[in-house]
């Protein structure tokens, strides 16, 4: 488990509200895979349902002119994907906590 963890990311500029630009997320881990299960849909009667995601919180706070200091607290044991930028180009990162 990580106590807390902290990233750095450079958006060019610092005027955005860190949350519309980060993003954190946890797989469920299976075997060799990670899992997330966003939307759900039947063949039988063709309705689909999609869940809002459930990320994980985090503080940002402004760090020098064009980036943010970004703190996860109590993160367990498992993998994460990182979503970084605007929702039209948002690049994601994937790492692991472990004991």
């Amino acid at each position: 488990k990580a106590d807390e963890l902290y990233f750095i990311y450079n958006n060019g500029v610092n005027t955005h509200n860190p949350r519309n630009l980060i993003q954190l997320l946890k797989f469920d881990s299976k075997n060799d895979t990670r899992e997330y299960l966003y939307s759900n849909s039947s063949n039988v009667t063709g309705q689909t349902t999609t869940a809002e995601l459930d990320l994980v919180n985090f503080k940002a706070s402004k760090y020098g002119e064009s980036s943010y200091l970004v703190k996860f607290s109590d993160l367990d044991v498992g993998e994460y994907a990182f979503f970084l930028g605007e929702k039209e180009s948002r690049d994601a990162y994937l790492f692991s906590v472990t004991e």
